[in-house]
C-alpha cells in the first residue's frame, strides 16, 4: 500500500510540472521576488509622479506667475496674488462659487480651478507660496 502511495505521488509531481522558482512554485527564487518588488516600485514611482497624486507646494518669487494646465487646482497659502489670464475668462473659485477674472485679487485658502490650458493662473507681487494639484508652469 505504501509503495502505491509513493508511486502515485511521484507520478503526480512529474505531471504537475511546476518549474522551480516559477510563479506556480510556492518556494520561489530570490530573483523572482526581486523582479516582483521592482515592478511594484515602478508602479509606486509612477503614481507618485502622476498629476493626480495630490497637492505639491510651490514657492513663487515676486513677479513670477504660476500658469495651470487644464484641470489644475491652485490654492494660494501665503502672500498676495492676482489672477493672470491671457484670455477674457478667468479661474473658477470653487470655495466661493464664483469666477475670478484677470487682475482680481486671489483670496487666501480658496480652491481655484483652471478649466483650460490657455494661459490662466496666478501672478504674485511678493514672495508667496501655493499648493497645486495637476500640471503647471512657472513664468518669470
Amino acid at each position: 500500500m505504501a509503495l502505491i502511495f509513493i508511486f502515485s505521488l511521484c507520478v503526480y509531481s512529474s505531471v504537475k510540472g511546476d518549474e522551480p522558482g516559477g510563479p506556480e512554485d510556492p518556494l520561489t527564487s530570490k530573483s523572482y521576488v526581486d523582479a516582483k518588488i521592482n515592478e511594484l516600485n515602478q508602479k509606486i514611482a509612477e503614481l507618485e509622479n502622476s498629476p493626480s497624486a495630490g497637492f505639491v507646494p510651490v514657492n513663487l518669487k515676486a513677479g513670477q506667475i504660476c500658469v495651470g494646465h487644464a484641470g489644475a487646482e491652485i490654492i494660494l497659502r501665503g502672500g498676495t496674488g492676482k489672477i493672470y489670464s491671457r484670455v477674457p475668462d478667468g479661474l473658477v473659485n470653487a470655495t466661493a462659487g464664483a469666477e475670478l477674472f484677470g487682475g482680481d485679487s486671489v483670496p487666501l485658502n480658496n480652491l481655484l480651478i483652471v478649466s483650460r490650458a490657455d494661459g490662466r493662473g496666478i501672478s504674485v507681487s511678493e514672495n508667496s507660496w501655493l499648493i497645486v494639484r495637476g500640471g503647471y508652469d512657472i513664468l518669470n
